[in-house]
């Protein structure tokens, strides 16, 4: 608490208190004033309000956005049990292990029949338990957790039509086409290789299943069939964060996307001077995608509808009635609670919640911070 002093006003000789901290705040505007850097407080709104006809710099410090999050939708790939037993090396996944990386890829490539939707009665094929797979989350999580760079989004350009020059070199010119991304481009995404391999086994059944439906040799779910559905798309967000990263600075999504290389052959590359291979510690996949959208609002609006379609708990009535289920994690927990809890981006402020059930909530916070619940 800063100390404090007693000052007469001049108008009406009113005593005031000013603080010491406003005198000292005044006097270092009043220098930086002088020498034409303006109003430190005020550097913002000078920013955008007036001319700095000096010259002298802006103390506005420049943009330091946080590199963010990527998220990857899980597809909706049909990994029956009829489907896995068409091919020798699909058939691999049927393993009745909860804790196997097999189980893992199943489940987050097959999300319906982890959460029991479209189990046939035939023996074997059953729900798909895995034990490190949330059911109610959307996202690939391992893709999330283990990416180190994604290039490749479009910029925005405009279509210009110029005329052709005249007696002495005029010329004019004007916009002639959109700005909006509706075609096909390419994005290639790195990621770190955990130990076992996950990340390739998950390709190897992602792209060998879509080219066994094209090939009609596997079949997706009733449903996608009967509405023409690509079931093996995935959808990319990139959310770019503020420094503290709980605010969404920017958002982009393309339309859809799928894998299209499985760079599964450098793993069998041989090098008898090395006695650990190297070539598949970082994974690099290119997403064929359809499409994007940068900073429309719709988007956030995509976001949370899909995290409300695996875990309906999210919807936004749902969170605020009397009683909820759910819990947002508070700035001061956010730490202790990294790795667990599901997003949601508030439209209004851009604030990236997380939200987390009550039991898991109680469970994870740490016996010192329970006095400040």
């Amino acid at each position: 608490m800063a100390k404090e002093q007693k000052t007469m006003d001049t108008v009406g000789n009113i005593p005031t208190t000013v603080s010491v901290n406003k005198q000292y705040t005044d006097n270092r505007d009043e220098v930086s004033r002088s020498v034409g850097i303006g109003s430190l407080d005020a550097a913002q709104a000078l920013l955008y309000q007036g001319i700095n006809h000096r010259g002298i710099g802006n103390p506005v410090p420049r943009n330091t956005d946080n590199v963010g999050i990527t998220f990857f939708t899980r597809p909706r790939l049909n990994l029956s049990y009829d489907n896995l037993a068409m091919d020798r090396t699909l058939s691999t996944l049927l393993v009745d292990n909860e804790k196997s990386i097999q189980q893992i890829v199943r489940a987050y490539l097959d999300p319906d029949r982890q959460a029991g939707i479209g189990v046939s009665s035939r023996a074997g094929d059953e729900v798909i338990k895995s034990a490190f797979v949330d059911p109610k989350n959307p996202f690939i999580t391992l893709f999330t957790n283990t990416i180190t760079s994604l290039s490749g989004w479009p910029d925005v350009v405009v279509d210009t039509y110029s005329s052709k020059e005249g007696l002495f070199k005029e010329a004019w010119s004007m916009v002639d086409g959109n700005t909006k991304l509706y075609g096909l481009f390419d994005l290639t995404a790195n990621f770190q290789n955990p130990a076992g391999d996950p990340i390739s086994l998950l390709l190897n059944v992602w792209t060998r299943y879509a080219s066994m439906v094209y090939l009609d040799e596997v079949y997706p779910y009733s449903d996608s069939i009967v509405e023409n559905e690509i079931d093996y798309q995935t959808r990319i967000y990139r959310l770019v964060l503020d420094p503290s990263r709980r605010y969404v600075q920017k958002i982009a999504a393309c339309g859809a996307a799928f894998p299209t290389v499985n760079p599964l052959g450098a793993a069998f590359n041989y090098d008898a001077n090395r006695h650990f291979t190297g070539e598949n510690d970082e994974v690099s996949v290119t997403f064929r995608c359809i499409g994007a959208e940068y900073n429309d609002p719709i988007t956030i609006k995509e976001f949370n509808d899909v995290v409300v379609m695996f875990n309906p708990d999210m919807k936004l009535s749902n969170l605020n009635k009397k009683g909820s289920n759910m819990v947002q994690i508070p700035p001061e927990f956010i730490l202790p609670m990294n790795n667990y809890g599901y997003p949601r981006i508030d439209p209004l402020t851009f604030e990236l919640q997380w939200w987390l059930d009550k039991n898991t909530y109680n469970s994870l916070i740490p016996s010192w911070l329970k006095g400040k619940k």
